[in-house]
């Protein structure tokens, strides 16, 4: 069932001629869903989030953003133990086909991550309340349905600076995005 979704979507989104592009001067909003899988020896499970991004398009192919994301999961070594996880980042996506209705992009950035953790046991290896730093790397590809919209799917390796170690995670995501401004529109 799920390949004939995929391939019904598939068809939808190569006959679909939006006529769309990335435009110098538009501006892009996009609300997000996230999937994280933690890396290392974190001892937090994999779990699902929310996150908005809004962008500035300098140039058909090079963009800045800013983005907010949310999530709670569980410590999988404490039961019943909640973790919560907020980060901020700035990032620079570079589109590398940038005037057609298929747009891939490449992004790099950094920003914060806030985790707070609570009901931790003694086996538990999460620090409780912390902010670290984070990098990340990633790409993707925007669909476009119109001039101004898009859906867009992506991928980071994000690094975060955490206590007591560095942990590598692989976030994908999901999301509804919109052109804005007079530049959005041919």
């Amino acid at each position: 069932m799920a390949d004939r979704i995929l391939l019904a979507l598939l068809a939808i989104l190569s006959s679909t001629p939006a006529l769309a592009a990335m435009r110098k001067g538009s501006w892009e909003s996009e609300d997000e869903v996230t999937r994280t899988r933690f890396g290392g020896q974190a001892g937090i499970e994999k779990g699902f989030g929310a996150g908005f991004r809004f962008g500035y398009v300098a140039t058909p192919e090079h963009q800045v953003e800013i983005e907010l994301q949310i999530m709670e999961t569980k410590d999988a070594l404490s039961p019943g133990s909640e973790v919560r996880l907020g980060a901020m980042t700035l990032g620079y996506v570079h589109n590398l086909r940038a005037q057609t209705d298929l747009v891939p992009f490449f992004t790099v950035g950094l920003g914060l991550e806030r985790m707070d953790a609570s009901v931790l046991s003694p086996r538990s290896r999460l620090p409780g309340r912390q902010t670290s730093l984070l990098t990340f790397v990633g790409g993707g590809v925007r669909f476009f349905f119109s001039p101004r919209f898009n859906l867009r799917f992506d991928g980071a390796l994000r690094a975060v600076d955490s206590d007591p170690t560095m942990r590598l995670d692989f976030r994908g995501g999901v999301g509804a995005g919109w052109l804005l401004g007079r530049s959005a529109m041919p």
